[in-house]
């Protein structure tokens, strides 16, 4: 399925803009595929008693992952609550172990339910 995807380098992005438009989901479809990703997962046979997400989740969270941290469409301070509490959720579900990336949505969440509090 992924054979025929090439990386693109951020200087491509850079000379022509549009193509983070085109290429690169925005936040509402980002949050959407980890919601949907949990979902399938969580209907897998067995799925109470693994330790760990098979390699195919592996790959697309790794990938999902990395979009986070270096797209150039937009920033992850744009999420708002709702839409990182849901990308948490798909964390636990997955089961994923990058604890660089939870402490970034955990930052996001104290974030905004800062933000809220204050007058």
């Amino acid at each position: 399925m992924f054979d025929s995807l090439q990386k693109l380098d951020n200087k491509e992005f850079e000379a022509n803009p549009d193509l983070a438009l085109m290429l690169i989901p925005d936040i509402t479809i980002f949050v959407n595929l980890w919601l949907t990703i949990g979902a399938f997962a969580a209907m897998q046979p067995n799925y109470a008693k693994m330790n760990h997400m098979g390699q195919g989740f592996k790959t697309v969270c790794t990938d999902l992952i990395k979009l986070f941290n270096n797209n150039p469409r937009w920033k992850s301070i744009e999420f708002n609550l709702r839409e990182a509490a849901n990308v948490s959720v798909a964390l636990t579900v997955l089961k994923v172990g990058n604890e660089k990336f939870i402490g970034d949505i955990c930052d996001i969440i104290r974030m905004k339910i800062n933000d809220e509090a204050e007058p």
